[in-house]
């Protein structure tokens, strides 16, 4: 396994086509904690891989993780991520950090890096490239986010992505770019 896991817990939120694919691609390098509304999508995943932790809720996934903890969402954009960047940021802890692969408008990523940060969570606007299949053989990912944070989390990057760029400190460069 790789030499992330010592010092970073990873999680993922959303299982559909891009969330699931994702999910089989990091667990080839990183135990990775899941969670899907669905609970059939978690068993069968996490039946599958060893490197995969399945959960039956947010807060028992975000409760088992150890800090710092790393948080991809790979949900619809709009409400349905900012309603869960608002539920996680009531279970996480001070520099925990959400990576939002929402293809958001980019506008709306400013919002939630500003909400993040006013809670002590690192937040990073991620545009994903590729669809399903590049998502399980290796996305291209555009970021935006602080330096330091990106910086933290490139060699989490270099691991599952194909290609993978930071875009500058904007949250919303990112969305924006992809």
């Amino acid at each position: 396994m790789h030499k992330l896991v010592e010092h970073m817990s990873l999680g993922l939120i959303g299982l559909g086509a891009i969330g699931g694919n994702l999910a089989l691609n990091i667990q080839k390098s990183h135990e990775i904690h899941v969670y899907n509304r669905s609970p059939e999508q978690v068993k069968s995943l996490a039946g599958d891989c060893m490197n995969i932790r399945g959960h039956e809720s947010m807060e028992d996934m975000v409760c088992k993780m150890q800090t710092p903890r790393t948080i991809i969402t790979a949900l619809p954009h709009g409400e349905v991520t900012d309603s869960m960047v608002k539920k996680l940021s009531k279970s996480l802890s001070e520099d925990d950090t959400i990576i939002d692969c929402s293809n958001e408008f980019y506008r709306t990523s400013r919002n939630r890096g500003a909400y993040c940060q006013s809670k002590g969570i690192n937040y990073v606007g991620t545009g994903l490239s590729g669809g399903a299949k590049g998502a399980r053989m290796g996305p291209a990912l555009m970021i935006g986010c602080s330096e330091e944070v990106f910086r933290q989390n490139e060699e989490l990057f270099d691991s599952f992505a194909k290609n993978f760029a930071y875009m500058g400190q904007d949250y919303g460069v990112g969305h924006f770019t992809k």
